[in-house]
């Protein structure tokens, strides 16, 4: 992860921190008048961006540094970013929350800890640096810059893999190859902007500097990125196994400094890090589950739309629709929660019918994910729905067109029966609804009706096939007066109902008969625009509904 690089971050106020210093003390400025112009003016460049918090973190540290220059007084590295923190805090106090305040103040962190015992460990070997005399200094930067990228990692891989639920491997060289980079990157700019203020054509040079020292940063952003083998993906690590690393990691911190702070054994320094690589394996492992004997449908919150996910025993999912693609919801909700519960790649992924409500996030998805075998009707047209984004062509998953009567066992207990729609119409025109796929899963003696878009013309056509008694039905068309008949409610007589649609929705769903239907026969209902996402889980015999909020 290279953002930290392209955003407005500390690195950036050091390093215009750094240039401020360098060229008043050129001038025969004092130190301590040095740091008071340093300070003024990167306040002024604080000011001028909009009080970005992580500027507003590396401001207050070196306004920190600054005052012990002025009062001749050290400052410790922790209290200047705890200083830093505190203050942003005090500004918003819930940034706290924020997994970018976090990851930027855990990186600093990073540096500040881990940093001076990665020195110890790995110091520069003498004999390099006398031998490559020119190349010395180069040789110092590079190889701090890798210890300060190992630094943030060992440091930041828990939160990583909790938000992100994956980590690139050659995130380490890269990161430190690009962070030795950004520093001559700023300076350059910076140069080209005096320059050019002064005299365009030095501008038009200076900037032809800085273009190709940014030139040669996408080169390795692009070349890291694109090299999909790199990037491991995990299940969501739980919460209480990153607290349980950051506790370990601020006790061996302790053990280390409590007898001289300023003096790190490398004995203790090498316990400690040994320690945490060894921990760092245990916090992953915890994001795989053991095999969950339980079934599990998730009805995610997609606003006026569906998308369904169904995980069998083992991890093998089957994701029903993606909700619609504005705003972009495979992004923004689907794929977080899919790789939070491990689906990745995606087993099969089911689309019902045409309607961009259910299928408008299904490009995005295919070209963020890998999806192993894609469902669809006989009236679906894969290639004006999918190939949208030039991906449906380049993935090439499988596709199988269903129709009713078609059955598959999914595992070892789930069945899965189409129901509709019928392969042949015998010249009857079905509405893009009726074509909808509807599927009957059955797990041992627990049953879940999925009913896309279905209408009333389909649902007398399940109910003629003998289809009766169901403990959940997915309330079709969202609650669509046309839909949800009194007589297809009451064959099914579920327990629970569920209805996807969006809050404040201009159709009206769910219309207030559905509604009353659903009440008079005492079903449960759960509707995504009030209670979030919503997940059932079954052994086959009872289930359990959870509810985001």
């Amino acid at each position: 992860n290279m953002f930290h690089l392209f955003a407005v971050s500390g690195l950036h106020v050091g390093a215009l921190a750094g240039i401020v210093l360098m060229i008043f003390r050129t001038l025969r400025f004092s130190w301590r008048a040095a740091w008071l112009c340093a300070c003024i003016i990167v306040w002024f460049y604080v000011t001028a961006i909009g009080f970005v918090p992580s500027a507003v973190r590396a401001a207050t540290m070196l306004t920190a540094y600054g005052a012990s220059y002025w009062f001749r007084r050290e400052v410790d590295s922790l209290n200047a970013l705890s200083l830093g923190c505190f203050a942003i805090l005090l500004w918003e106090p819930l940034y706290l929350w924020e997994p970018g305040f976090l990851l930027s103040a855990g990186g600093v962190l990073g540096i500040v800890v881990f940093f001076p015992l990665l020195k110890v460990l790995f110091p520069d070997r003498k004999t390099d640096i006398h031998e490559n005399g020119r190349g010395a200094r180069f040789i110092v930067l590079f190889n701090d810059a890798l210890r300060v990228s190992l630094a943030v990692c060992l440091i930041l891989l828990p939160l990583q893999l909790y938000y992100f639920q994956q980590v690139n491997v050659l995130a380490l060289i890269a990161n430190g190859a690009a962070t030795a980079l950004c520093g001559p990157i700023v300076a350059a700019g910076i140069t080209t902007v005096a320059a050019g203020t002064i005299m365009p054509q030095l501008g038009i040079i200076a900037g032809s500097a800085t273009a190709a020292l940014m030139d040669l940063l996408m080169v390795i952003v692009h070349v890291t990125a694109a090299q999909d083998w790199a990037i491991v993906r995990i299940p969501q690590p739980p919460l209480w196994s990153v607290l349980v690393y950051y506790i370990f990691l601020a006790t061996g911190y302790y053990v280390v400094q409590k007898d001289s702070p300023e003096f790190v054994p490398k004995a203790r320094a090498r316990l400690v890090l040994h320690f945490m690589a060894a921990l760092l394996p245990i916090v992953l492992a915890t994001g795989w589950k053991y095999a969950d004997p339980n079934v599990r449908i998730w009805f995610f919150d997609v606003g006026q739309g569906d998308s369904i996910l169904v995980q069998l025993p083992g991890n093998q999912s089957v994701l029903v629709d993606t909700g619609s693609g504005i705003p972009n919801i495979a992004r923004l909700v689907l794929e977080p929660q899919l790789r939070a519960l491990g689906c990745y790649p995606l087993d099969y992924l089911l689309l019902t019918h045409e309607d961009s409500d259910h299928t408008g996030s299904a490009p995005y998805l295919l070209e963020d994910m890998p999806v192993k075998t894609v469902v669809v009707s006989p009236y679906f047209d894969v290639e004006k729905k999918l190939f949208i984004r030039n991906t449906y062509s380049r993935r090439k998953p499988t596709v199988v067109r269903v129709a009713s009567g078609y059955q598959k066992l999914l595992g070892r207990e789930l069945e899965v029966e189409i129901l509709n729609p019928d392969r042949e119409t015998s010249g009857t025109v079905l509405s893009e609804n009726d074509r909808s796929v509807v599927l009957l899963l059955r797990y041992k003696r627990f049953t879940c009706l999925l009913t896309g878009d279905a209408e009333s013309a389909t649902e007398s056509s399940i109910l003629a096939r003998g289809i009766t008694n169901c403990d959940v039905l997915k309330v079709g068309h969202h609650g669509s007066a046309s839909s949800s008949s009194e007589a297809f409610l009451k064959a099914l007589s579920p327990s629970v109902a569920v209805i996807s649609c969006g809050a404040g929705n201009s159709f009206g769903h769910p219309h207030p008969a559905v509604m009353q239907r659903l009440s008079s026969l005492g079903v449960t209902v759960y509707r995504t625009d009030l209670h979030g996402a919503i997940a059932i889980r079954t052994d086959g015999s009872k289930f359990t509904v959870l509810q985001a909020h």
